[in-house]
C-alpha cells in the first residue's frame, strides 16, 4: 500500500444566497434603473427634453399609482419657474417598474400647460382622472416629492386637506415601517410643513369623491 497522498481540488461550496444577500441585490438593480430612467429629466439643466409630451399617465392594473409631478423644472405662471425635485422622476418610474403599478411622471418643462400642483385645472389631472374613473375606490396616488436637509425629518408623510379613513390607515403603517428601518418620518407633514393642504394639489383634486 502506498503511502502517497492522491492529489486533490478544493471544491468550494456556494451557500444558499440569504435574504438580506437577496435584498441588497434587489437595491443595486432598482438603483440601477434609477440612475438610468432618471437622466431624461436631467437633460437642459433638467427642464428635460425640448420635444416629446410634457407628462405621461399610466394606470396598471395595480392599485398604486405613484407620481412625481416636480420631476423637471417649469414654469409657474406669474411666480417664475418652479425648481425640480431632482431625481424624483426617474425614482418613480423605477420603482413603478419594480412594482409594475402605475406611474404619473412630468417629462419636460411646457409653458402653455404650467404645474399640476399648482393650478386649479390642469389636463394632466383630467387625464389621470379619466384614467381610474372605473375603479376610484380601489386606488392609491402617492405624490413623491424632495425635501431639504434642514426639515430635520427623512420622510414627511403629506395627508392632503380631506384624507379619507383608509389614507391615515395606509400612512400609518407606511410611517411604521420607515421608522422600524431607523427613518424618522413626520406623519401629517404639519411638522415639516409638508402637509399639502393646497386645494389644488394632485392628491386632493384626484383622490377627493
Amino acid at each position: 500500500m502506498s503511502g502517497r497522498v492522491a492529489s486533490a481540488r478544493v471544491i468550494p461550496l456556494r451557500s444558499k444566497p440569504t435574504k438580506q444577500m437577496m435584498a441588497r441585490s434587489e437595491l443595486r438593480r432598482l438603483d440601477k434603473w434609477w440612475r438610468t430612467l432618471n437622466r431624461p429629466f436631467e437633460l437642459n439643466s433638467y427642464f428635460g427634453p425640448q420635444t416629446g409630451p410634457a407628462w405621461r399617465v399610466r394606470v396598471r392594473a395595480h392599485p398604486l399609482v405613484l407620481s412625481a409631478i416636480h420631476a423637471v423644472r417649469h414654469h409657474r405662471g406669474a411666480t417664475g419657474v418652479k425648481p425640480a425635485d431632482a431625481n424624483t422622476g426617474g425614482l418613480v418610474l423605477a420603482v413603478g417598474m419594480y412594482l409594475h403599478s402605475g406611474s404619473v411622471v412630468l417629462l419636460r418643462d411646457d409653458m402653455r400647460v404650467g404645474d399640476p400642483n399648482y393650478l386649479r385645472d390642469h389636463p394632466l389631472k383630467d387625464e389621470l382622472a379619466t384614467a381610474i374613473s372605473d375603479h376610484w375606490s380601489r386606488h392609491v396616488l402617492i405624490d413623491f416629492h424632495g425635501m431639504k436637509d434642514d426639515r430635520n425629518y427623512d420622510i414627511s408623510l403629506g395627508l392632503g386637506r380631506y384624507p379619507p379613513p383608509r389614507t391615515q390607515r395606509l400612512a400609518e403603517r407606511l410611517a411604521g415601517a420607515f421608522e422600524l428601518r431607523g427613518l424618522t418620518v413626520d406623519l401629517g407633514g404639519t411638522a415639516s410643513g409638508l402637509s399639502a393642504l393646497s386645494e389644488e394639489t394632485i392628491t386632493t383634486r384626484n383622490c377627493t369623491p
